[in-house]
């Protein structure tokens, strides 16, 4: 369960309003009881008997082939550095998203890809790229099947939508993602973009939102 969803534990604790009011805890799938029940048990697990958890989490990871990517947060912005730092021993492919700036130290095997918010100015991009070494993602209102910008904030776009395996990117770039579910339509955390035949260009609507918490 993201944020606070489960009413009882915070485990996303840098995400804005916008990052919860668009969350895709209830897409697809999410939107059924019983998936929504299994997200808060895990979390419930996790808080009350971390080392069950975690070593239910790795026995269940080690029935993968070596070498399979692992995104250990989907909806979540946990710190799995400090929750589970042997995980990151195993042979294989780990990565994630994450809008915190506190993670760290980061294992050679771990992949972070920063997230931008609505109160993340174009300027800021480039630093946030180099936090850990890798890449900044940006959501973009750039429609399914329209080309992304080219490049945002100085840096270049990578289509992140064409996979979701973040340790493929080149260093330093804009990991473009386009708006779904609820956050289409919205601006803000979705960055308005120029029509596609303009590859290259700046946000129509500069308005940021006001994360009021």
């Amino acid at each position: 369960m993201p944020a606070m969803e489960s009413e009882e534990w915070n485990t996303c604790n840098a995400s804005t309003r916008e990052c919860r009011r668009l969350c895709l805890n209830t897409a697809g799938r999410g939107q059924f009881s019983d998936v929504q029940r299994a997200r808060l048990w895990r979390v419930r697990l996790l808080a009350d008997h971390p080392g069950m958890f975690v070593r239910a989490l790795g026995d269940e990871i080690r029935r993968l082939p070596h070498g399979t990517p692992v995104r250990l947060n989907v909806l979540s912005d946990i710190a799995w550095e400090r929750v589970a730092p042997d995980l990151f021993d195993e042979p294989y492919g780990w990565y994630d998203y994450s809008k915190r700036t506190d993670r760290g130290p980061i294992p050679p095997s771990y992949h972070l890809t920063v997230s931008a918010t609505e109160h993340t100015d174009d300027d800021e991009l480039a630093p946030l790229a180099a936090m850990y070494g890798s890449s900044v993602a940006v959501v973009f209102s750039t429609r399914k099947g329209e080309p992304l910008p080219t490049s945002w904030g100085g840096l270049s776009v990578v289509d992140g939508d064409e996979y979701d395996d973040r340790r493929r990117d080149p260093v330093g770039v804009v990991v473009g993602l386009r708006a779904k579910g609820r956050a289409i339509g919205t601006v803000g955390f979705v960055r308005d973009v120029c029509p596609s035949a303009a590859p290259v260009c700046r946000p129509r609507d500069l308005t940021r939102a006001v994360d009021g918490v």
